[in-house]
């Protein structure tokens, strides 16, 4: 491993929605990971849905080439893969966000 940890889907009942259930919920995962795992890069991918409750945290955008290679493994069959630069850092349809001093 390369010292990361990725928090996966947060999803929030809908009537739970932009009451502080995913801002709670996120904490308490976080809460719990430093515990588990001191000293590890936190971080999520988000879509357009979760990034404003990352920007809300205070979480902050990562480039792509922050990650290895083994984070975006996944990519190479998503059909939403935007077009690649050779040379460039990788370019995903979600964004990643170190959440690893919340």
């Amino acid at each position: 491993s390369d010292g990361v940890i990725e928090i996966g889907a947060v999803v929030t009942d809908k009537t739970k929605r932009k009451k502080g259930a995913g801002t709670a919920a996120i904490k308490a995962i976080l809460e719990h990971a430093g515990k588990i795992y001191p000293g590890v890069t936190k971080f999520a991918l988000a879509n357009s849905a979760s990034a404003p409750l990352f920007e809300k945290l205070g979480a902050r955008k990562m480039s792509s080439d922050e990650l290895s290679d083994e984070v975006w493994g996944p990519c190479a069959i998503c059909p939403k893969r935007p077009l690649q630069t050779p040379g460039k850092p990788f370019i995903c349809c979600d964004i990643p966000y170190d959440l690893t001093t919340l």
